[in-house]
């Protein structure tokens, strides 16, 4: 994901950037004024200062992208990091010998319970379950972009790419929140269980509000 953006951002970038033709051009144009004005015996005026201004277009497209490439660098460091903690987590557990099977047993349980203990106090499961709802979340940014940009070359091309991502986007978004509808279902997934607490939360929160009203 993060090769991908990185590749669209590369070549969005330069249009952030004042073109050095145009600065050239721009220049020997002040050169050829001052020079009518010396021929006329009038002073020349100094060069003014070209202020360049990118198209708000322009700046749109790169900040979704630019969002975007830092979203998926940060959910690889995070998750580089979780699966970090996950292997403390299960080291030294399969490596405990003894000459009683039971007493080792029981050394192993206590220690995957006092380890997963930490690892539900300090919230790793969220964590670890948030990281594919903010990659979904810079995907979404990422085809936004894209929609922007080709809006603004072609409508038709723009409006045909939008109903062809917006369709995966639904798509994701029908999948993680099903599970909400039904226990059945089968579309399990870390962003499921996050749409479930998020909604969870809302409806707890809409309830405080109704009580404090009445």
């Amino acid at each position: 994901m993060s090769a991908i953006v990185t590749a669209f951002v590369i070549e969005s970038y330069e249009s952030l950037r004042p073109e050095p033709s145009e600065a050239i051009v721009r220049t020997l144009e002040h050169i050829s004024a001052q020079l009518s004005n010396v021929s006329e015996a009038e002073s020349p005026d100094s060069i003014p200062d070209s202020h360049f201004v990118p198209v708000h277009i322009a700046v749109l497209i790169n900040c979704l992208w630019f969002a975007s490439l830092a979203l998926s660098l940060a959910v690889a460091f995070v998750g580089i990091t979780v699966k970090q903690w996950i292997g403390e987590y299960t080291s030294g557990l399969r490596s405990m010998r003894g000459r009683c099977r039971g007493q080792v047993s029981m050394k192993q349980a206590y220690a995957r319970q006092r380890r997963h203990d930490a690892l539900s106090s300090w919230k790793v499961h969220v964590i670890r379950n948030a990281l594919p709802a903010i990659l979904l979340f810079s995907i979404i940014l990422f085809f936004i972009g894209i929609i922007r940009l080709f809006i603004a070359i072609n409508l038709f091309l723009g409006v045909f790419l939008g109903i062809l991502l917006g369709s995966v986007v639904a798509f994701a978004f029908f999948t993680s929140a099903a599970p909400i509808a039904s226990e059945s279902c089968p579309y399990q997934s870390p962003q499921a269980l996050m749409f479930f607490s998020v909604a969870q939360f809302a409806i707890c929160a809409g309830n405080k509000l109704i009580l404090c009203a009445t």
